[in-house]
Formats: structure tokens, sequence, C-alpha cells
């Protein structure tokens, strides 16, 4: 069983400098010495860039920033937000999933195990982030739709190096760059509910008369069921 979703999410600068530094590296024994570098450096980027406060919010200077710049700071950002939500969810980080597919095709980003799919398989995460001016809710639920449709659900059920893959999620985080507060939506495998099987039908429901009965009742049995035919 899939855990239930998680309807609040908190962390700290210092979480989600750890989670971007973990999401940028392709397996999980990465050095340590790189895996510190790369939370230093995103944690001076978060410290630069983001306001302090509960609620997530850009530093007015983020509109300095270069299209690419910014483009690519949504996207390091979204990452460490989809590894938040999937730590939360009791999963562990695996690897990067570029291992799914050697084409160009478009792929998941990310295997977790453990949690739920221990000793079942693997889950793949999809990360999206963006901080635009037209920010909502229904655009950052319609991207995880769409990118779990596209780059996830494919890879469902199919084999990976670490086992087969048993769900899937789509985890898209936006934010406005002039207000604070910010939009988070996820997408994931449906899971189908099983059927509850009919029991046979008893003699009765066949129409069948059960030994012992007057002959009376069964004659007026045949004649309703001549007269519902």
């Amino acid at each position: 069983m899939a855990p239930p979703a998680q309807s609040v999410l908190s962390f700290n600068s210092t979480a989600l400098a750890a989670a971007i530094a973990r999401t940028a590296t392709t397996w999980d024994d990465a050095p340590v010495d790189l895996l510190y570098g790369l939370q230093q450096s995103a944690l001076i980027e978060l410290e630069t860039l983001l306001q302090d406060g509960s609620a997530f919010a850009l530093e007015s200077h983020f509109k300095f920033l270069a299209d690419t710049a910014g483009s690519q700071f949504a996207a390091k950002v979204g990452a460490g937000i989809a590894h938040l939500y999937m730590e939360a969810l009791g999963y562990a980080w695996r690897a990067n999933a570029a291992c799914l597919s050697s084409s160009l095709d478009p792929h998941a980003d990310f295997i977790y195990n453990g949690g739920n799919a221990s000793g079942h398989g693997v889950v793949l995460a999809e990360a999206h982030g963006s901080f635009a001016k037209d920010a909502s809710a229904a655009k950052v639920a319609n991207a995880a739709k769409r990118k779990y449709i596209k780059q996830v659900k494919p890879f469902v059920a199919n084999p990976t190096p670490f086992g087969e893959v048993i769900h899937g999620y789509s985890i898209a985080f936006g934010s406005k760059p002039t207000a604070a507060g910010s939009f988070l939506a996820v997408s994931e495998t449906r899971i189908s509910k099983p059927r509850k099987r009919t029991p046979p039908p008893s003699d009765l429901q066949r129409g069948e008369i059960p030994e012992g009965t007057p002959a009376s009742m069964a004659l007026a049995t045949h004649r309703s069921n001549f007269l519902l035919m």
C-alpha cells in the first residue's frame, strides 16, 4: 500500500540545502565531501535568494537573475522539495533515474526505495519547480499531472537495476516572486481497489424450489416467474 499523502511539509534552509545536494548526485554512495560541498553551496544560494520566515518567499532581488539562472534555481529548489516530500512519505533516496532509459525520451528524475516499498520494488519521483508571476495552485497541479503522464506513468511496472517500479510520483512546486507563499501538487499512480467478489447464486436465487415446499407455494412461485417473464 502506498503511504497516505502528506498535507503539511515543514523544513528549514539547511534541510532544503541538504536535499538539493542529495538530488544533484547520481548514486546513493556519493562521497561525503562532495555532498557537504554541494550543501554549503546550496545553503549560501538559499540564504541569498529566500526570505526568512514561516512561509516560503523569494527575496526581491531574485528579479535580477537572468532567465536561465532563475530557471535553474527554481529547478534545484523543486528537486529539493520533492526529496523532502518523498522522505516525509518514508522513502529513502536510491539513485538518479537516468538508468531508466538510454534514449532521449523524457523520464522521471529520481528512484527511491524503502518505506512501504521495502521488499516489493522501487518508486519513481519526478520533480518540477517554477517561480513565475502567474504561478497558481491550478497551474502547479496541471504541471504535476502533465509530467506524471509523460515522465512517470510509462515506466511503472518496468524493471530497473534496483528492482521493479511499483509506484510513481510527480511533485510540482511553485511560487510567485512577488508574494509570500507557495504551491505544492502531487500526482501519483492510481491504486485500484480490488473488486468485491459476488457470491454464487443460491438455489433460491436461481428460482429453484427447496425440498419440502408445499405444492400450492411451488405453483404460486412458478406462476409468478411466468408472469415476470
